[in-house]
């Protein structure tokens, strides 16, 4: 950690109060989504593991922006989400679209 405390301080950055910053602010929420391959579900891909647990995979959590710059909260603040996926014509090559709103 003495290598990142020092590239942190090289960019003028206080490592304290970054740290503090950080732990008091949200940029986005994390999301494991199960990938279904087939309509009839017989290839599914779960990117969790049974307890929660990680996998080894090329599909990373996926963290969507709540936007631009982090939003400051504190303890005890609710979020609420609303998160829309339209998978459109469910085909593997079309990009599917979503929306997540939050409110605080």
């Amino acid at each position: 950690l003495c290598q990142d405390r020092e590239a942190i301080e090289a960019n003028g950055l206080d490592v304290e109060r970054l740290a503090k910053d950080v732990a008091r602010s949200m940029t986005g929420i994390a999301l494991w989504p199960t990938i279904v391959f087939e309509q009839d579900r017989s290839v599914v891909y779960e990117t969790r593991g049974p307890l929660g647990e990680m996998r080894l995979s090329h599909w990373p959590t996926v963290l969507p922006p709540l936007r631009e710059r982090p939003l400051l909260v504190s303890p005890g603040t609710i979020v609420k989400a609303d998160w829309c996926a339209d998978l459109r014509d469910g085909k593997p090559s079309t990009p599917l679209e979503y929306s997540l709103v939050c409110d605080t």
